[in-house]
């Protein structure tokens, strides 16, 4: 079901759903495959945009990529092919971030001259980390105003990488993926205080499962050994916490037998796995029903809170949907980054939630929301700025509005989740194109 406007009904949502993979793992895990010297096999893997723009980026340096039964991917690493160095290869990022971030110190550090280009906001996201380690190695690149496309003729050198942690931790996590391939020893050395480090967690553990080894001294310091190689794997990706908050904010509103979502690791390196301590401090009741399923039980009070989300960034949307639905007032705080997101998340949040009746205000890092437990909004018209996040937030919100909320841009959650629509539906949510 893809469409571009929809209109979702109040309601409340009950029963059973399976969460989409990890969109993060999944990037990692398909990008250190391609960079082994054989054959693997990544299970459990949804296919999205901005997957589907990982999977193509790596196909443009020749790793071969086929989707099998049950979203497994059959991998054959690109070190065991011959990879074209005597041209300049495309790379079409789409609106992917983390697959431009990824990619660009990756083909340097294969020696693969590339042109790197995407669509909507990702040409306007800031790459100032790389201008500048480019400048520094002295490496010939080709930019239009600092935007795409982006061209990179040179190979990367090993050595020193001073970055700062408050910008991105997706500078991180590409450099962490290239510098095992050069030949000698490379330094990370982070600058400020490194915000999202669970996404950087991630990183070092899919590259731990492929054979690379990785030190450091808290997170400020990264040691990677030169003339590593990736080692082919059989894994398998777990569910993506940041999409299943969706659903658990539906829950707290749902029906007495509440919602059971399915595919979760209670162990997940996720940082967007918060999401349970931070419903549990608001007073929802979250239960682990077997080793891979949590169900989350309706709240008639959650309590506002100030929720500090430098290390959960994308949660944002939906934490703001919680404020709503909460008593008091929520604030969300250490949320500049996300005025650089595939919209400025902070503008559009506060700007679709007032359309419907919310009580929200922007602050200069955040957000602030005073709820009512019992909803009643309005409700009206509403757009998803082309994100996926704000799309699938919107709709959450719908659940406890009056006459619920009518979505332009609804097809946006193909970005990350392209079965939204139809998951929602069966879980009771009605809606109408």
């Amino acid at each position: 079901m893809m469409m571009d406007r929809v209109h979702v009904e109040p309601g409340a949502v009950g029963g059973a759903v399976r969460i989409p993979s990890s969109k993060s793992i999944g990037h990692r895990a398909i990008i250190c495959a391609g960079l082994t010297d054989g054959v693997s096999t990544i299970h459990n893997v949804t296919m999205s945009k901005d997957i589907e723009a990982t999977i193509g980026a790596m196909k443009a340096l020749e790793a071969s990529i086929e989707c099998g039964k049950e979203g497994a991917l059959r991998v054959v690493g690109l070190r065991s092919r011959t990879a074209a160095r005597d041209r300049i290869v495309s790379i079409d990022c789409h609106e992917s971030g983390s697959t431009l971030r990824f990619m660009i110190p990756l083909a340097a550090a294969l020696g693969i001259p590339a042109q790197f280009s995407g669509q909507g906001r990702l040409a306007e996201r800031p790459l100032d980390v790389y201008y500048d380690l480019f400048r520094k190695q002295k490496l010939r690149y080709e930019t239009q105003s600092g935007g795409l496309p982006l061209v990179v003729l040179d190979p990367l050198q090993p050595g020193t990488f001073s970055v700062a942690g408050n910008i991105s931790s997706q500078f991180i996590t590409g450099l962490l993926l290239a510098l095992p391939l050069l030949q000698q020893d490379s330094v990370i050395e982070v600058t400020a205080p490194l915000e999202s480090i669970p996404y950087v967690d991630l990183t070092l553990q899919v590259l731990r499962t492929f054979g690379i080894t990785v030190e450091h001294q808290g997170y400020e310091r990264f040691q990677i050994p030169g003339g590593q190689r990736y080692e082919a794997q059989e894994c398998t990706v777990e569910g993506d916490y940041s999409q299943a908050a969706f659903f658990m904010a539906a829950a707290v509103a749902g029906k007495k037998e509440g919602l059971c979502l399915e595919g979760l690791s209670p162990c997940s390196a996720q940082g967007d796995r918060v999401i349970c301590d931070i419903l549990q401090s608001m007073g929802a009741r979250i239960v682990w029903e077997r080793e891979d399923a949590v169900k989350v039980y309706p709240c008639e009070k959650l309590r506002g809170r100030t929720l500090d989300v430098s290390q959960c960034p994308d949660l944002v949307p939906i934490l703001a949907v919680l404020g709503a639905f909460a008593e008091g007032t929520t604030a969300i705080i250490n949320a500049q980054r996300l005025r650089y997101k595939e919209s400025d998340r902070l503008a559009a949040v506060w700007e679709e939630l007032s359309a419907v009746g919310v009580n929200i205000e922007q602050t200069e890092d955040g957000l602030r929301i005073a709820g009512r437990p019992n909803g009643g909004y309005p409700g009206g018209e509403a757009k998803s700025w082309n994100d996926h996040r704000i799309a699938m937030a919107m709709a959450i919100l719908a659940l406890k509005t009056q006459g619920g909320v009518s979505l332009t841009g609804a097809g946006s959650v193909a970005k990350s989740w392209p079965s939204f629509w139809e998951d929602l539906t069966r879980i009771g949510g009605v809606l109408h194109e």
